[in-house]
């Protein structure tokens, strides 16, 4: 068994605020067992519209904060 450590980044520019995330860290987890790496850190990373992705998603930065804290997060 190998002491690495797999690194995965969920960007925030390019990725939603959503329930994605969770396919996101599930093929994260594959990958680190395929790599046969220890442990898995997922960094978060922030978009450049107030930490998110421009996009005409229906959801206002405050929404889009609840949604960080309260999907993401938690996941």
């Amino acid at each position: 068994m190998s002491d690495s450590s797999l690194t995965a980044f969920y960007d925030l520019e390019v990725s939603p605020v959503s329930f994605d995330f969770a396919v996101f860290l599930v093929l994260a987890e594959n990958f680190r067992k395929r790599l046969d790496c220890k442990t898995l850190r997922i960094v978060i990373v922030p978009g450049a519209n107030s930490g998110f992705r421009n996009e005409n998603s229906g959801y206002d930065i405050d929404n889009k904060k609840w949604r960080l804290q309260n999907i993401l997060i938690p996941i």
